[in-house]
């Protein structure tokens, strides 16, 4: 009969200490819901003397909880990492390989210019070749209407005073740069292509005069100025005289031009055409 009451006052205690642990949890879940809050409570709980066993159950399993837990964010955090570095990695092959493919791109293109500017090039003898095959030739004039009349007032002009008039001559076949090296070479291919309409030279062919014409199509390129001074400074500079011509000039304004440029006298001319 003892051990009858000692039960029920037992079973009715850990009750009452269940309902109030309840109640106690139940309050800290609405306060603050965390299950650190939790571990609180039930080690609250397992300070009761009654209610130690039975707390100390639960705050172990509470312990496992919460480890299993914490395991689990740490492995979700791992995860989430591992996912991000993935991502960063695939990201970043991404964009190497559109960097590879820009490079090999940029590559092409550079190959192809320098492909076309090879095949534009004059100084390459198949491009040489190859233009000769793909394009005819004709035979033009040497001189112009304008040229031709020029031309043939200096050769009546000239005739029997020794001198020779020469047509669309090479100003780097008739003048030369003094000294060698870089600067010279540099100096000689500023007027080497360029050429003089006719060119007034000497029994011994040494060049006495340049004679340029300027007519109506002698401006129609952009650099003509800048061409006729850099003929005039170089002929100057070689010691050779320089006269210019117009299409309004008649046939003695340009004899006479021709004549005093040559310091030939009225006499000289006569006795030429004489002879």
């Amino acid at each position: 009969m003892g051990y009858l009451i000692f039960a029920i006052a037992a079973f009715v205690l850990i009750g009452q200490a269940l309902k109030t642990f309840a109640a106690h949890v139940q309050t800290l879940f609405d306060q603050h819901p965390n299950l650190e809050a939790i571990w609180t409570a039930f080690w609250a709980c397992a300070a009761q003397p009654i209610t130690a066993p039975l707390g100390l159950i639960i705050a172990v399993t509470v312990f496992i909880c919460l480890k299993h837990h914490g395991l689990s964010k740490r492995e979700g955090a791992l995860r989430r990492l591992n996912f991000e570095l993935e991502a960063r990695a695939a990201g970043f092959a991404r964009e190497a390989a559109r960097l590879e493919e820009l490079v090999r791109r940029r590559d092409q293109d550079d190959e192809a210019r320098r492909e076309r500017a090879r095949r534009a090039d004059p100084r390459v003898p198949e491009n040489q070749e190859r233009w000769l095959e793909l394009h005819g030739l004709r035979t033009k004039d040497l001189l112009n209407g304008a040229e031709k009349r020029i031309h043939r007032i200096g050769s009546e002009c000239l005739r029997g005073t020794g001198y020779r008039i020469l047509a669309q001559a090479s100003m780097g076949q008739f003048i030369g740069t003094i000294g060698e090296g870089r600067t010279a070479d540099l100096l000689h291919s500023t007027y080497n292509s360029k050429r003089v309409d006719l060119l007034v030279c000497r029994a011994d062919w040494r060049p006495r005069l340049i004679i340029e014409h300027m007519g109506s199509g002698h401006w129609l390129s952009d650099d003509a100025e800048h061409r006729d001074r850099l003929k005039r400074n170089a002929a100057t500079a070689a010691g050779i005289d320089m006269i210019e011509t117009f299409d309004h000039d008649t046939d003695a304004e340009i004899a006479r031009r021709i004549s005093a440029a040559l310091s030939l006298s009225p006499r000289d001319r006569a006795n030429a055409r004489a002879s």
